[in-house]
C-alpha cells in the first residue's frame, strides 16, 4: 500500500502519465478510456488522503517535500527488492540479446547507485535534513495578482 503522505504526488505523477497516453497515437481509444477510468476509480478510493496530501503541501510546503522524498527513498528500496528477481526472468526469457543485455546492466547500476546512496544517507547525523527545511517556505500559496 502506498504511504498516505505519497498519495498526493502519486496522483499527480499518475495525471501526468495520463495525458501523456491520452495523446498518444496508434492506441486504442477502449485502453485509452480504460486508463482513465482506473485514474478516477484511484483517485474517488483515495480522495481523503490525497486532499490530506494537497492541504499538506499547500500549508507545510518544506516539511511535507522533505518527509515525501524520505518516503520515496524508502518505497523505492522495498520496490527495487520486489522487482530485481522478477526483472530477472525477463532478462531470461528477452528474445534480444542487446535487449537483456541492457536490461540486466541497467538494473546491476540502479541497484549499485541505490545501495551506495543508502549507506552514504545511513552515515549522516539524524537532523541532516533541517537545514533543508529551513530554506524551503512554510507555506505554498499562489502570488498575488496585481491590479490594473
Amino acid at each position: 500500500m502506498i504511504p498516505e503522505v505519497l498519495q498526493f504526488p502519486v496522483a499527480v505523477f499518475w495525471c501526468v502519465a495520463l495525458l501523456f497516453v491520452l495523446f498518444r497515437r496508434r492506441l486504442g481509444f477502449i485502453w485509452k478510456f480504460a486508463a482513465l477510468l482506473l485514474f478516477v476509480f484511484y483517485l474517488v478510493w483515495f480522495r481523503e488522503p490525497i486532499l490530506v496530501g494537497l492541504a499538506n503541501f499547500q500549508n507545510q510546503f518544506g516539511p511535507t517535500l522533505v518527509i515525501v522524498c524520505k518516503e520515496i527513498w524508502i518505497d523505492f528500496g522495498r520496490s527495487l527488492i520486489l522487482l530485481t528477481p522478477v526483472l530477472l526472468f525477463i532478462v531470461f526469457f528477452k528474445v534480444s540479446d542487446k535487449g537483456s543485455a541492457t536490461l540486466l546492466r541497467f538494473l546491476v547500476v540502479l541497484s549499485l547507485f541505490y545501495w551506495l546512496f543508502f549507506f552514504l544517507f545511513q552515515s549522516l547525523p539524524p537532523n541532516w535534513a533541517d537545514s533543508i527545511e529551513t530554506k524551503l517556505p512554510k507555506k505554498l500559496e499562489m502570488p498575488k495578482m496585481p491590479e490594473i
